[in-house]
């Protein structure tokens, strides 16, 4: 490997890997089993660089909200809508107090300071009423499996970036309850914190997070649309995605990828090298729009792409 080309390697490889924060909710100090609903119409929760959004209404049928609550209750058990603001872990994650509680699709927006920077990830679980829902069934809501335990039924959040109003090429999918496998004893409902990769969406000013249920009726998805999220971990890095996001024609898909990863460029990528996570070069070529990866070992990978003007790299997962 020419020095040069390690050297932009490591600073590719240090910028994801160093100056990461991690925001909790933890200072928000609310007591125990107690939450905050957005009752206050501040419209929204800030936790230090993040915002989460909130819609609260009050009338004379009650008050509602949607978008963002925050949490300390630890109701694991009781079913209902009454039990709304807990997670299934009874805490947050790692046995923390506070987390934040999301109702119907939603999204977080970073401050002005951190915007473009990336978000690697953050933990999730299923809510309690949602959990139980899927579990036993409620008067809205199948019991996923059905009766025989053979219904292929499913509950996911699909994850998308946003950077200056314009959507990132990737979207991350993950599934709090799957019972699509034919073998029923891999079905699924999640009743711990998960934790949920972000990385390739790239470089971000905000995300959004939309549900996908097999339960679905007249007035659109029956399963509660509840998720609890915890601990988002940001890094200062730009992502290499800013420079994708001003040639919305240049894509790096699938990713995670199983067998070969495709190059969708409006120019011809002139070379390409893969690292792996130690900063070994693995594979390389030129003029390709098609990269094998079924013989690698699964983990995590930088491509860097080499185009004309344009040096990028692209962390990349091999599952």
């Amino acid at each position: 490997m020419k020095n040069g080309t390690f050297i932009l390697f490591l600073f590719c490889f240090t910028s994801w890997a160093s100056a990461q924060k991690v925001i909790d909710f933890e200072n928000f100090n609310l007591p125990l089993d107690t939450f905050l609903n957005g009752s206050d119409l501040k419209g929204g929760f800030k936790a230090e660089e993040v915002f989460l959004p909130n819609r609260f209404t009050s009338s004379s049928f009650g008050d509602f909200w949607s978008g963002w609550s925050i949490s300390t209750m630890r109701d694991s058990v009781t079913s209902g809508f009454l039990n709304q603001y807990s997670a299934k872990p009874a805490s947050g994650f790692d046995g923390s107090t506070t987390y934040a509680v999301g109702f119907g699709n939603n999204g977080l927006k970073l401050s002005s300071n951190v915007e473009g920077n990336i978000v690697e990830g953050l933990y999730i679980t299923n809510n309690t009423y949602a959990f139980n829902s899927m579990r036993d069934g409620d008067a809205f809501a199948k019991r996923f499996g059905g009766e025989s335990g053979n219904d292929k039924d499913f509950f996911k959040i699909v994850v998308k970036g946003f950077l200056k109003g314009q959507l990132s090429p990737d979207s991350v999918e993950f599934f709090l309850a799957d019972f699509r496998f034919d073998d029923n004893s891999k079905d699924y409902i999640i009743n711990t914190w998960q934790y949920l990769d972000l990385t390739s969406l790239g470089s971000v000013d905000s995300l959004s997070f939309k549900f996908a249920s097999s339960d679905v009726g007249d007035f659109g998805i029956n399963t509660p649309l509840y998720i609890c999220i915890d601990q988002i971990i940001l890094s200062d890095a730009i992502s290499s995605a800013d420079t994708w996001n001003n040639q919305p024609s240049i894509r790096i898909y699938p990713n995670p990828s199983t067998e070969r990863v495709f190059i969708d460029a409006n120019e011809a990528i002139l070379t390409w090298q893969l690292f792996d996570l130690t900063g070994r070069l693995v594979k390389s070529g030129q003029n390709q729009r098609e990269i094998e990866l079924i013989e690698l070992n699964n983990g995590y990978y930088f491509l860097q792409l080499n185009q004309n003007k344009y040096t990028i790299t692209q962390k990349i997962l091999k599952q």
